[in-house]
């Protein structure tokens, strides 16, 4: 379940196989406020692949600051390291 906590996650497109990382305050209201400013204006769909949670913001801005560094496909890697069929984990509610 995405919980109220500090959390780095990635975002892949499906059409484009570009992938996008970013922190969030309380994750969950963050991809909603996400999904709903775009509504209309992109038609492009973002589905999150991989998130971590932390106990603090600080912390999730330094992963997130390793995450930005790394390659697509060691991103990539990273994604297929806990979620192997890139579900969309907003829908399904999971932990990664």
């Amino acid at each position: 379940m995405l919980e109220q906590l500090p959390a780095v996650y990635i975002l892949a497109n499906r059409e484009s196989g570009s992938l996008h990382s970013g922190v969030a305050a309380n994750l969950r209201q963050h991809l909603h406020d996400y999904r709903q400013a775009l509504g209309d204006i992109r038609k492009e769909v973002f589905e999150l692949v991989y998130f971590e949670l932390f106990e603090d913001l600080e912390q999730a801005y330094m992963r997130e600051k390793q995450i930005k560094e790394y390659s697509h496909r060691r991103k990539t890697a990273l994604i297929d390291s806990i979620n192997p069929k890139w579900d969309d984990l907003y829908q399904t509610g999971e932990e990664a």
